[in-house]
């Protein structure tokens, strides 16, 4: 919050400080960023707001956007006017105007819903989202009947964004669109919004929409808004005659997690598809109750050795709980259920005789060197999800790493080993650089970036080594890791972040977004931006 002596202060000064001046020592400096908006907000003279937008502008085009959007209500079109007639790309422009937060460029916005490209598009969803107001969603509720799918499409999303009871009884409806990808786009949505008002029209759809998918995504839409109202539902979709139906439908019921639930998934268990009762194992083990074990435990037994290896994977994250299960697993008549349990049963600590795994010297190997011009930063690791488990467990790297940032996809589960790790942050969202038209798709956001600048802040007071890990260890965990380098090294040394990440992974792609937010979150007005782009392009991307 800004010191009302500065915001004082500042509106006392503004008429008497020159342009160059008022860049150079207030719009660019960290120390009045928090009082400029609520100065601005008081300024009575039209000339005067408009000027410090115009300047902001120069200075930053994101902080000028915001500072348009903070001006007096009455200021407020002519300041916007300024952003929109800047000399910069659309989807740019847009995103300067979602910064305004401002009601008046909601007609816009959702006019380029319908724009011939769909990068347009996307972001005019997201800037729409980012307005949030009521006034946006009595904009959209005619566009869910609009000609053309894709308007269609983007106008579900948005209403599954931003919620309330106007945008739930739009996606009901739409549960009834002639195209599929709608329906199930809206099915998606109201699950994220955990809708109980959608439960009987979900139940139908489940039942009775001729498309697998819509079907699937209805299933899992009942599990995450929960309650025993919603097992019927999922106990029919469990009998589906598409396997994709019955996997969501299980994968449902541990969301619920009810002991109802659980006595369902018991029955999954007997199901006549082995990917099936596989699922239902998994659920099962993330579970964890006793009567969830003991059903694992006979998993063991199952005819198909998949299934049997899902329940090993099962037990090992129940940990000292099911180690006899994993034991009795070590005497399964296939070699895969076997090493598994013996690999499961080393990771927990137990010794396994000769069965005890060498770890690989490519680990060691890998291990960058320190440095960053005498600015004393962690030993980076970069890398995925299944090698992130092997340096933990790994004796080498292992011991040395204090610090962990995993990075996964919504509702996936963090990595075996990662509770050995002393300090760590989970962060989820996919790897993506612009909006997704999937409901169930998650764009970094600002939050999650100021996260990993807070984890920056615990690393740079401590000792030990850092794993970043995220899927494949080149995107969402290089732009991570940019991020966490250059907050280390401090504004002015963007190049050398960059070096020391990519002396830890030479292949990795920072995501633009992470980049653009992280530019944003650490102050350095778009020099963080610059060399990850000049990096993109010299790999031809």
């Amino acid at each position: 919050m800004a010191n009302q002596q500065d915001i004082e202060k500042l509106l006392q000064r503004l008429p008497h400080l020159e342009d160059e001046r008022l860049k150079r020592e207030y719009l660019n400096s960290w120390e009045w960023r928090k009082a400029i908006a609520p100065m601005l907000a008081r300024v009575e003279s039209e000339s005067q707001a408009l000027r410090v937008v115009r300047l902001a502008l120069e200075a930053d085009l994101r902080k000028g956007a915001t500072l348009a959007g903070s001006v007096k209500p009455e200021f407020r079109a002519k300041a916007l006017s300024i952003v929109t007639k800047l000399k910069v790309s659309l989807p740019l422009k847009i995103r300067l105007l979602a910064r305004t937060r401002s009601p008046l460029p909601i007609g816009l916005l959702t006019d380029l819903l319908n724009h011939q490209d769909d990068t347009v598009r996307a972001w005019s969803a997201w800037a729409l989202v980012q307005i949030g107001t009521a006034s946006v969603v009595s904009k959209l509720l005619p566009a869910l009947e609009h000609q053309a799918p894709h308007v269609r499409m983007w106008a579900t999303w948005v209403l599954g964004q931003i919620g309330g009871d106007a945008a739930i009884a739009g996606l009901i409806s739409a549960l009834n669109d002639k195209d599929s990808e709608i329906r199930w786009r809206a099915a998606a949505a109201l699950g994220r919004l955990g809708s109980s008002q959608a439960i009987a029209k979900l139940l139908q759809i489940v039942g009775e929409d001729p498309e697998p998918r819509v079907r699937g995504k209805a299933a899992t839409a009942l599990g995450k808004i929960g309650g025993d109202s919603v097992l019927e539902g999922l106990q029919q979709a469990l009998n589906d005659e598409q396997l994709y139906v019955c996997a969501n439908a299980v994968y449902a019921l541990g969301t619920v997690s009810t002991p109802g639930a659980v006595n369902v998934l018991l029955q999954a268990l007997n199901h006549s598809n082995s990917d099936v009762r596989g699922s239902a194992v998994s659920v099962l083990g993330d579970i964890g109750t006793e009567g969830a074990i003991a059903a694992i435990m006979r998993a063991l037994d199952d005819r198909d050795l998949l299934v049997r290896g899902r329940a090993v994977e099962a037990l090992e994250r129940l940990s000292a709980q099911a180690t006899a299960g994993l034991k009795q697993a070590l005497n399964d008549r296939d070699d895969y259920v076997r090493d598994r349990a013996a690999a499961a049963l080393e990771r927990l600590s137990f010794s396994v005789g000769d069965r005890h795994l060498e770890k690989t010297d490519l680990i060691t190997k890998q291990t960058p060197t320190v440095s960053s011009q005498g600015i004393a930063l962690p030993k980076l690791w970069i890398t995925s999800f299944e090698q992130a488990s092997e340096y933990i467990f790994s004796k080498t790297p292992g011991a040395s790493i204090q610090y962990l940032i995993s990075i996964g996809s919504p509702g996936d589960p963090p990595l075996p080993g990662y509770n050995r790790i002393p300090h760590r942050l989970r962060l989820e969202f996919d790897d993506i650089d612009i909006p997704s038209n999937d409901p169930e798709g998650v764009l970094p956001t600002l939050e999650h970036i100021l996260k990993v600048i807070d984890f920056a802040s615990v690393i740079a007071k401590g000792k030990g080594n850092l794993l970043i890990h995220c899927q494949a260890g080149i995107s969402r965990s290089a732009a991570v890791a940019l991020t966490v380098c250059a907050r280390l090294l401090g504004s002015g040394r963007e190049e050398q972040a960059l070096a020391y990440v990519l002396t830890a992974k030479p292949e990795a792609l920072p995501n633009r977004w992470i980049v653009e937010l992280a530019d944003e979150a650490l102050g350095r007005g778009g020099k963080l931006i610059k060399v990850a782009q000049m990096h993109r392009e010299s790999q031809h991307w």
